[in-house]
């Protein structure tokens, strides 16, 4: 998978979620929340873009990648609520839209896990969530 195709999956992804109004209402800044270099003065909660992995997923057929992303949202609020809640936002973003990277067609979109967590500073909790997109190239 090229360097582009990771740019156009990433790019497509972010135009998805920032067009999920149920999702940025969560959000300390709406859309503007949604990061892949998160600004040191952010306002809880966000959400980052971060890592992705391709894997060929080629057959006699069908020639595609799956990519994993993980996708990751902080939070202040009190307890975990706020960042569940933004976690299950998120869920439903994913797995009912259509993210439409340029020249490729998302085939399927799977979740893969998810987790949440406290950070070492006592007061940042972390949502972190992981997806598989089979990616396929458009002729």
């Amino acid at each position: 998978m090229s360097n582009d195709t990771f740019w156009r999956v990433q790019t497509a992804l972010y135009s998805h979620l920032t067009q999920n109004s149920a999702l940025c209402a969560l959000l300390a800044a709406g859309a503007g929340s949604i990061y892949d270099d998160v600004p040191r003065d952010a306002a809880f909660p966000y959400i980052v873009i971060g890592a992705m992995q391709a894997q060929p997923a080629h057959t006699q057929q069908y020639s595609g990648y799956d990519v994993t992303v993980t996708l990751h949202c902080y939070s202040r609020g009190e307890g975990q609520r706020e960042v569940k809640n933004i976690l299950f936002a998120l869920g439903h973003a994913m797995q009912n839209g259509n993210i439409s990277p340029a020249e490729h067609h998302v085939a399927l979109c799977t979740e893969i896990s998810s987790a949440c967590a406290i950070e070492t500073d006592g007061e940042t909790r972390h949502g972190r969530a992981e997806y598989r997109l089979t990616v396929e190239p458009v002729c």
